[in-house]
């Protein structure tokens, strides 16, 4: 009598290949999805940052910071952000690789502050319609006439 030999793969080897075969599919779904996203996770890396760094002033508060005004701009530039039909990848990239190093240590002193706001002004110009460069808020016309007047 000779011993039958068996034909096709062991349950292991099956198992092994469909646990794999599952995994690849999830990657590539997840890789499309990501892909389809890339707008919004653009977007919400971008704001994350923003939204650390303000609550850094607000926990943290410096001298020579307005704080206030920050969060007001920060907030206003989230909004901008995520109201926007589409991203700029270069520009967004840019105001991310300018404002990371804020986030780091946690603490925003002037110099930080007007760098952050300056960041989130060059990417909306719209933002310096209320918020000039030196950090100073325009709230009226004789602000702004001043302003205009002294540079």
């Amino acid at each position: 009598m000779e011993a039958q030999s068996k034909k096709g793969m062991s349950k292991g080897c099956m198992v092994g290949l469909i646990v794999g075969g599952v995994l690849v599919l999830l990657v590539i779904v997840a890789g499309v999805t990501c892909y389809m996203k890339k707008d919004d996770l653009f977007k919400f890396g971008a704001v994350a940052i923003v939204e650390q760094i303000k609550q850094s002033a607000l926990n943290n508060p410096q001298s020579g910071v307005d704080a206030e005004m920050l969060e007001s701009l920060s907030d206003k530039f989230a909004e901008l952000l995520n109201n926007a039909d589409s991203v700029d990848y270069d520009q967004v990239g840019l105001f991310v690789q300018t404002i990371q190093n804020l986030a780091a240590d946690e603490v925003v002193d002037s110099v930080e502050a007007k760098q952050f706001m300056g960041a989130m002004i060059a990417l909306f110009p719209e933002l310096g319609e209320t918020y000039w460069d030196d950090g100073t808020a325009v709230t009226d016309s004789a602000v702004v006439a001043d302003s205009v007047m002294t540079q």
